[in-house]
């Protein structure tokens, strides 16, 4: 496809300090893909996260990037994630005569850490399409 990916490094839980160049600074490597005059942020660790998702620790963060073409520059990564956060809860129930409720629920979470965390619960119980 003829994309470059460039590795990032980033602190996941602490802010960098430009002040004291060290790499011991940064615990984590990401990936950026140069698209035109924007980037594409990946991070290949939650093998679940939806397309160009960064979780809320890596969001919003300096992230010194290392570009073959040019010298490593610090990048801040977005503040938002790539999808609106959302959340539907639905209930389909019916309460018998004895007071017995039977039903289904159903959940979904999409664009915050939820998504990913509950897709890799269900991708580690190996569950059939990721349900119970």
């Amino acid at each position: 496809m003829g994309l470059k990916a460039y590795p990032a490094l980033i602190a996941s839980t602490h802010e960098i300090d430009v002040d004291v160049p060290s790499p011991a600074q940064f615990d984590h490597v990401i990936s950026v893909v140069a698209q035109g005059d924007h980037f594409i942020w990946l991070d290949t660790t939650p093998e679940v996260a939806p397309f160009a998702y960064l979780s809320s620790g890596l969001r919003d963060k300096q992230a010194l990037v290392m570009a073959e073409d040019k010298l490593p520059t610090l990048i801040m990564t977005p503040a938002d994630p790539p999808l609106k956060p959302s959340q539907v809860f639905r209930i389909d129930a019916k309460l018998s005569d004895t007071g017995t409720l039977q039903g289904k629920i159903a959940r979904s979470v999409q664009g915050d850490d939820n998504e990913v965390a509950l897709g890799l619960h269900f991708d580690a119980c190996h569950c059939p399409n990721g349900r119970i």
